[in-house]
């Protein structure tokens, strides 16, 4: 268990989700066996400094947890999830099932690192304009994908 936490907070602390798009929602259990969950939505942020894990759910008033209490943390997504759009990038479709593609605005390649949602990285490339990404071969459930350095929520079917 530890371990697995140990993970997750180190993707965390390398800023796997410094940019978080549309709503997550983040439950923290603690040591004492007491629970906290928080409704991070798009301009909140997770982010760490020295020995605490800061949650700002998007009103500037970030809660502080001690790294050291804190036993496990989940990420879960609202009931409904959509195609996401930046001003620079899109992501489709959302949920998917077998193709991913992303388009990206300024620049014709981008880089993209496929999370699972405890944190493993599962996949890692490049990708053309519309150039499918193949999710086929993973399982039913929640991901993180980042591209060209923002982190995006998809949901596969």
């Amino acid at each position: 268990m530890m371990k697995k936490l140990l993970i997750i907070l180190t993707v965390l602390a390398l800023g796997l989700t410094t940019s978080l798009q549309a709503q997550t929602i983040v439950t923290i259990s603690f040591n004492s066996a007491a629970d906290q969950t928080l409704n991070v939505n798009e301009s909140g942020k997770l982010y760490f400094n020295d020995n605490y894990l800061f949650v700002d759910e998007g009103n500037g008033i970030p809660y502080s947890f001690l790294l050291s209490a804190i036993s496990k943390m989940t990420f879960s997504a609202p009931s409904s999830i959509e195609d996401i759009e930046t001003p620079e990038l899109k992501i489709y479709p959302n949920p998917v099932s077998q193709n991913l593609y992303v388009h990206h605005n300024q620049q014709e390649r981008s880089l993209y690192s496929l999370f699972s949602y405890d944190g493993r990285l599962l996949l890692q490339g490049s990708c053309s304009n519309d150039e499918p990404i193949d999710m086929s071969r993973y399982s039913r459930g929640l991901y993180l994908i980042q591209v060209d350095g923002i982190t995006f929520k998809i949901s596969k079917l």
